[in-house]
């Protein structure tokens, strides 16, 4: 009976040290060139089950976006976002976007202290909105310092 115990024991512990929120890929292609990623999957309302926050690093440019809210917004498109160590809700607007994919309109200086926010809170929570709707969703800051790091940020 201790030997099971031990057994599982071992189990969750090697599962919780090595599974990690964040994640991270590069990759090459003919197109786009070299590309880095680090990116993570939250939580949204239902159907916008598996929305994705990444940090993109490409051509020398930074890029930070919301992916995976399917939907129809209109117009006037706006991003809410505040940090959990943070009483501050911050409010940018979309640099481009189509149905799936929102990219964050921010100044160099802004995404220096965004990604820097990202490695330093627990969660961040996103309001996508614009004058017809709005969508919340929240993403785990677990493991983002590790990930974002190997983006070279």
């Amino acid at each position: 009976m201790k030997k099971n115990l031990m057994i599982i024991a071992l189990l969750l512990v090697s599962i919780t040290s090595f599974s990690q929120s964040w994640f991270y890929e590069e990759k090459q292609t003919d197109f786009d060139g070299f590309m880095k990623a680090a990116y993570v999957v939250g939580t949204g309302e239902f159907p916008y089950s598996e929305p994705l926050l990444f940090v993109r690093y490409e051509e020398g440019e930074i890029n930070i976006a919301l992916t995976g809210t399917v939907g129809s917004y209109g117009s006037r498109l706006f991003i809410k976002v505040k940090f959990s160590e943070e009483s501050d809700i911050l409010i940018y607007s979309v640099a481009s976007s189509n149905s799936d994919y929102w990219v964050l309109e921010l100044s160099s200086e802004q995404r220096k202290a965004f990604v820097n926010k990202l490695k330093t809170n627990s969660y961040i929570s996103v309001r996508l909105c614009s004058e017809n709707r709005s969508d919340d969703y929240k993403f785990t800051l677990s493991g983002s310092t590790k990930a974002i790091s190997k983006v070279g940020l």
